[in-house]
């Protein structure tokens, strides 16, 4: 077969096998565009992004592009702050019209994303390879990853781990001769487009790789302007990108209180945290899951089995182990050094600045209040392990195959081995998300939305105003609030967002109350009162409604 051809069927069939693994994992029933339940039994992160979707349909076009009206009456919403994808919510808004009134895209996000993350895996693996059946053996690794699946459970934008094999992919085929010489500059700045339409977080992810990619053309390829061009387009475009969906239009700060607490453990390697069949939890520190990034029992055994035969065949190669490693890390120590340096830049990032292993805090860095607050934009720093994750894998199935010449059928089922290991070891944690997934949801509000409508009739507001000390009402009440005013015409005063501002809505409350104490009633609002001590006495022609966790107030 034609070698180009075989590269692409390469590819094509690491697509079926990503499809294959979705449909395994979470059936079809998610992939029907007009069933939302499936989103709104979650009760989590999730419902913040179909809320988000479901009002930014609704609101006029505008620029930035990503604006969404009705969501917040203290500061603007974007796309990018409701975690709402912000690259599919532009796309289906231009067909909105065309679709149904009850419309969701989640269920083919996921599938698009496992479809990509089986082609960039296959397509990195053939390289590194040479080997069709042996990169597609090995593609199963990625499209079983658990952090992957984890990550539908809560923020499923961040599913989209393809964008850091796509920085691979570039890595990887650094010195491809390419039919344009502008192609990869071109690869490297789509990757941070998407990344930034898609979620943020993935951007300092590929600038990691980047580092490792400038590394080897600057020392190795003796290359200088590539870089720099490659750097500065990708930067630009991403920032542009940003502007143009809104990212700069927020009022409120884009750094986040947290760093250090949502880091990785030094154990996240290791630990399943309930997802293994075979590893129990680990013990962590803080709101550790962010830095989820357990490689399963089958990785953990195919690195243990690449040492132990890599070192072996080192050493017979002329009886001299040491000479034998510092030799080939002499003759590559370029690429070594770069990937060294990608794995230790997600490493630092990932587990600083709070160092932590199991329930103990080892070290702790005291930044300075700039560097603190700039490194807080990502302050969810955990999932930095990814990066280090993915190299791990590809190592490991690089040294493997490197052996495979000499004895092909034994390495063979050595990987094959593996992969049923690492199939066996999640094959829990997958038949309960399948379970979750395929079965049938339906959804209604809480009882007391029944009687909204009297209530409602002719407003076009909820005004809320939380507990004493509170900011904001609890997140299941702002869903289902919000969820009522997406389909009844309405607007919200305040809505969860991935960056609140909290000056802003804490002087938006006091002045609610202020106006509230001088009898001046918002009659085209319904207030939500979840103290109901903080209703002035002086209101008069006032309708109240009590219900278990708040009280409503209107002008009469």
């Amino acid at each position: 077969m034609n070698l180009k051809k075989e590269k692409y069927l390469c590819c094509i069939f690491g697509g079926i096998i990503g499809i294959v693994s979705f449909i395994a994992i979470y059936g079809i029933k998610i992939l029907n565009p007009t069933y939302d339940e499936w989103i709104f039994n979650q009760n989590g992160d999730m419902v913040q992004h179909q809320i988000g979707w479901m009002f930014f349909r609704n609101s006029d076009w505008s620029f930035p592009l990503g604006i969404i009206d009705g969501l917040s009456e203290t500061e603007t919403v974007t796309c990018v702050v409701t975690d709402c994808l912000p690259l599919f919510a532009i796309f289906f808004k231009l067909f909105s019209p065309l679709l149904p009134e009850t419309f969701q895209y989640f269920g083919i996000w996921a599938l698009i994303c496992y479809i990509m993350q089986g082609v960039l895996s296959a397509a990195i693996l053939r390289k590194l390879t040479s080997n069709t059946l042996f990169s597609l053996v090995g593609t199963i690794f990625f499209t079983t990853f658990s952090a992957v699946i984890e990550r539908f459970y809560h923020h499923d934008t961040l599913m989209a781990h393809w964008l850091i094999l796509l920085a691979v992919f570039s890595f990887v085929y650094q010195n491809r001769k390419w039919k344009y010489r502008i192609t990869p500059i071109i690869i490297w700045l789509v990757n941070g487009m998407l990344a930034v339409m898609i979620h943020s977080y993935f951007l300092p992810m590929i600038y990691m790789v980047m580092l490792g990619y400038i590394i080897v053309d600057v020392f190795e390829n003796k290359k200088y302007l590539r870089p720099v061009t490659t750097f500065l387009s990708t930067t630009v475009c991403s920032v542009a990108t940003m502007y143009v969906i809104g990212g700069f239009a927020d009022s409120g700060s884009m750094s986040g209180g947290g760093l250090g607490i949502f880091s990785a453990n030094l154990n996240a390697f290791f630990n399943s945290f309930g997802d293994s069949k075979f590893l129990k939890p680990l013990n962590i520190t803080g709101q550790q899951k962010e830095g989820y990034g357990y490689l399963g029992l089958g990785v953990i055994l195919l690195c243990i089995i690449a040492i132990m035969l890599i070192l072996y065949h080192t050493e017979n190669k002329n009886g001299k182990l040491t000479e034998n490693i510092k030799g080939f890390i002499k003759a590559h120590k370029i690429k070594i050094t770069a990937i060294s340096v990608i794995i230790i830049s997600s490493m630092y990032f990932a587990v600083f600045p709070r160092v932590t292993l199991n329930g103990r805090v080892l070290y702790t860095i005291n930044y300075p209040d700039k560097i603190h607050d700039l490194l807080s934009i990502f302050r969810a720093s955990g999932r930095f392990i990814w990066v280090t994750d993915y190299f791990i894998i590809l190592i490991a199935l690089f040294i493997l195959s490197r052996l495979r010449k000499s004895a092909p059928k034994t390495i063979m089922s050595v990987l094959l081995f593996c992969i049923g290991v690492q199939l066996l070891d999640f094959s829990e944690y997958i038949k309960q998300t399948r379970n979750k997934f395929t079965t049938d949801m339906t959804y209604s509000l809480s009882s007391e939305f029944k009687s909204f409508n009297s209530i409602t009739d002719s407003k076009k507001e909820f005004i809320f105003i939380p507990p004493r000390n509170s900011l904001m009402p609890p997140h299941k009440d702002l869903y289902e609030f919000a969820y009522y005013s997406s389909e009844n015409d309405m607007q919200m005063s305040t809505f969860y967002l991935a960056r609140n501002d909290n000056e802003r809505l804490s002087k938006y409350i006091s002045n609610q109350l202020e106006l509230l104490e001088k009898n001046e009633i918002n009659e085209n609002a319904v207030y939500v009162f979840y103290d109901k001590t903080m209703i002035s006495d002086k209101l008069d022609n006032i309708e109240t409604y009590d219900f278990e966790r708040y009280t409503l107030l209107t002008a009469k």
